[in-house]
């Protein structure tokens, strides 16, 4: 269990959901094969509170370090570095208060 939740489920809803399938396939699969599968709403559930927020974070970290990545590259310009410059600044700041 973690946090009251059946730690099965977390695993199978993260293996559903970063290998690009969907519940209704994995499922259909786990009825063919006679074995108890948890409810879609189980799945929905734990995507929502626990999944989809730490793959968001994620994935802002990597925009900002891809961002700070090409700020380095491209300031070398005069003109457009600085414009890109001040739009990675702002998106670093945002990203630092939220």
């Amino acid at each position: 269990m973690i946090k009251g939740m059946a730690a099965r489920n977390l695993l199978l809803s993260q293996c559903i959901l970063l290998n690009g399938s969907t519940y209704t396939k994995v499922a259909s699969l786990a009825d063919i094969l006679k074995v108890e599968f948890f409810s879609e709403r189980t799945f929905y559930s734990i995507r929502d509170k626990c999944l989809s927020p730490v793959i968001n974070e994620f994935w802002q970290q990597k925009q900002i370090l891809c961002c700070l990545h090409l700020k380095i590259k491209i300031c070398g310009f005069q003109g457009m570095g600085t414009v890109i410059h001040v739009a990675l600044v702002t998106i670093t700041n945002m990203a630092h208060t939220q």
